[in-house]
């Protein structure tokens, strides 16, 4: 694309620069700004070198999700673990799809705690955060934990509840 022209005109002195040229470098990512470049179309461009932008997400930890160094700062000796056996079920969430945040609604656990939940079909496990406790309605009835709709993704289970174990 050639930006700009010249105008002849009598007794007017003529520019002989070239004219200037944009080139536009193509971007493989949303997140990377296009930058432009003007050079004279004379000259070669300079190389330019184009990074993605950091992301302010930090990479999902496919060993269990974002909270698994607070469990392991959280929890007491092995000893003093508390185990349990039981159903999971899960609900909508928007969260832990990109992040690995993965959150839970659980009755025995206080808000906050962290809780390893293990699969028992393929013993694949994701740190969950406990929001609140599970509410008192007839569709929970016989449910121990339920569990965000990308931890359930991330624990591999197929069906609507599946049985897990928990720590904590």
């Amino acid at each position: 694309m050639i930006v700009g022209y010249q105008k002849k005109s009598k007794g007017a002195v003529v520019n002989n620069d070239p004219p200037k040229t944009i080139a536009v470098i193509p971007v493989a990512e949303s997140k990377v700004e296009t930058k432009l470049l003007i050079t004279p179309k004379t000259e070669t461009p300079a190389k330019t070198e184009v990074k993605p932008a950091a992301s302010n997400v930090e990479d999902k930890n496919k060993e269990g999700g974002y909270f698994k160094k607070t469990f392991s700062t959280q929890s007491p000796s092995n000893d003093k673990m508390k185990s349990e056996k039981g159903t999971a079920a899960a609900f909508k969430s928007t969260s832990g799809w990109e992040d690995g945040k993965y959150y839970c609604l659980y009755n025995t656990a206080p808000a906050g705690t962290i809780i390893k939940i293990t699969n028992q079909n393929n013993q694949k496990f994701v740190y969950a955060k406990v929001l609140d406790v599970i509410p008192d309605l007839k569709q929970n009835e016989g449910i121990l934990i339920r569990l965000s709709n990308a931890a359930q993704t991330e624990l591999g289970a197929a069906t609507d509840s599946f049985e897990v174990i928990l720590n904590y």
